[in-house]
């Protein structure tokens, strides 16, 4: 239809269709590619992995938020472990928050002097009794041929003398990564 249109001899029609075509990229962009603070990560992976998974959840119709105050430039680990893990630790948010009404997921990377610490949170349907069960392979609430990513989460952080991580679950499911500058 775009090609149509520039071809066509009608000046106030190309406007229109500039006009229409610009602001539905701004809209898209807004809706699904613009999250507040990101900009303040400059680990790329760990940025594209937060930008595409709220990407994900918002087409999903849950809401998102990114808290990050300060520029966030080097993480003392692994970029992949670091990707890894936050890739598991929001697929494993917005699969528990799919169908909730009003359900949320939170992000948020808090710059101290000699750490950096990353909070991975959802809105919970209900509390979670054996949080200790969770980091166990194989043990899940979703069905058959799940319950890998948490003890896959363990399994990459366990092994890092300047990481640190405690769950917690109240209102809210949270999985904090404290990372000591080395």
């Amino acid at each position: 239809m775009g090609e149509y249109i520039q071809t066509a001899d009608d000046p106030e029609l190309q406007k229109y269709f500039r006009q229409v075509v610009t602001k539905s990229k701004q809209s898209l962009n807004r809706d699904f590619g613009h999250f507040d603070n990101l900009e303040q990560i400059k680990d790329k992976p760990l940025k594209a992995i937060i930008q595409s998974k709220f990407s994900v959840a918002r087409q999903a119709g849950i809401q998102v938020r990114l808290e990050a105050n300060d520029p966030i430039a080097a993480i003392a680990i692994d970029s992949v472990t670091l990707s890894r893990v936050s890739g598991i630790l929001l697929d494993n948010a917005i699969e528990a928050v799919k169908g909730q009404s009003g359900g949320q997921i939170a992000v948020a990377l808090v710059k101290y002097p000699r750490m950096v610490e990353l909070i991975f949170a959802n809105s919970l349907n209900h509390p979670i009794e054996r949080l200790d069960e969770l980091m166990v392979a194989g043990h899940t609430s979703k069905g058959a041929g799940h319950g890998q990513g948490l003890a896959t989460v363990r399994e990459l952080l366990d092994p890092l003398a300047n990481v640190t991580y405690e769950v917690s679950s109240h209102q809210r499911f949270e999985f904090i990564i404290s990372i000591e500058s080395e």
